[in-house]
């Protein structure tokens, strides 16, 4: 990257880091005029579409993981998204992590490669927000 370019890349950033500091959290009613309501309207669309691609790229990771173990090409996609509907809980462990037991799926195929892609998962060492307490994620009992 030429040095062009990478200051033109640093003053983008700036400026976008600079916009985010200058969008009030809060403003008084009677300062909702057009422009100023037309610029929160867009950060709020920029943030949300960001939520969006962010959703997306861990789904596609989490279903690319799961194929690995379910290698059925026919219908694994279409498993894999009933896998993410499935219900849990969620419960303190004794090292103060947090705990997510899902309900195990009913075919036997699923739930062995569910249970194989949740023990990949977890020797990630995933943790809450980057930082916060270990998730680990469990098939609960029959």
């Amino acid at each position: 990257m030429s040095s062009f370019q990478y200051l033109g890349e640093s003053v983008r950033r700036l400026r976008f880091e600079h916009r985010w500091k200058q969008t009030p959290a809060q403003i008084p009613a009677q300062l909702t005029g057009s422009s100023v309501r037309a610029t929160m309207n867009t950060d709020r669309r920029n943030l949300v579409n960001a939520i969006k691609i962010g959703t997306y790229n861990a789904e596609r990771g989490l279903a690319r993981r799961f194929f690995r173990q379910y290698t059925d090409p026919r219908d694994w996609l279409t498993i894999f998204r009933s896998v993410l509907q499935l219900s849990g809980r969620v419960m303190v462990d004794g090292t103060g992590g947090l705990r997510v037991a899902l309900r195990p799926p009913d075919q036997p195929r699923v739930r062995r490669a569910l249970h194989a892609t949740l023990e990949e998962i977890n020797a990630m060492d995933g943790r809450l927000f980057g930082d916060g307490p270990k998730l680990a994620f469990v098939l609960a009992a029959d």
